[in-house]
């Protein structure tokens, strides 16, 4: 009778689930999943902000642009970029252990993605020549918002459910 109840034991034991185990499956998937949002809320973002027209130089010696084309973006839509560093400098990475961080890096004293994403104040670095000499100037500015992460959000947020289904085996 003892190897009888030895053998229903262990099947009945079998019979569960390993919590560890599913425990495990559950934050493997939802690191695949947290990196794929990231990277397709990345991707948007950085398609989002196109080339600025570099325009040309006319005989009076001002720079001037393509009927219809201008070096800013409209208040509201994604910034044009210029050098490219806001575009390339959009990364994502893990902050904590269930959340993903999408955004830019720091530029300088970082306020410059956070004026162009909400709106607000910045600062307007030049270089000058005074006098044969090269002087930087500093010019506060007030930027309107041309936001670039919320809009990518939203528009890959759709795929977010797709991308947790059947993702745990």
């Amino acid at each position: 009778m003892s190897k009888n109840f030895d053998f229903a034991m262990r099947l009945a034991k079998g019979s569960f689930f390993d919590r560890k185990k599913v425990s495990d499956a559950v934050d493997r998937a939802n690191d695949r999943y947290l990196s794929k949002a990231g990277a397709f809320t990345m991707t948007r973002a950085r398609q989002s902000i196109k080339k600025a027209p570099k325009g040309r130089i006319n005989k009076a010696g001002k720079r001037v642009f393509r009927k219809g084309s201008s070096p800013t973006s409209e208040p509201g839509k994604p910034p044009k970029s210029h050098t490219g560093t806001l575009k390339r400098g959009i990364f994502f990475g893990r902050r904590a252990k269930h959340s993903m961080l999408v955004g830019p890096i720091r530029i300088g004293k970082g306020v410059a993605p956070r004026a162009l994403e909400k709106g607000g104040a910045s600062v307007r670095t030049r270089t000058i020549r005074v006098h044969g000499a090269k002087m930087k100037v500093t010019k506060p500015i007030t930027v309107r918002a041309r936001p670039f992460m919320g809009p990518a959000l939203t528009q890959v947020s759709a795929k977010f459910p797709d991308l947790w289904t059947n993702s745990v085996h």
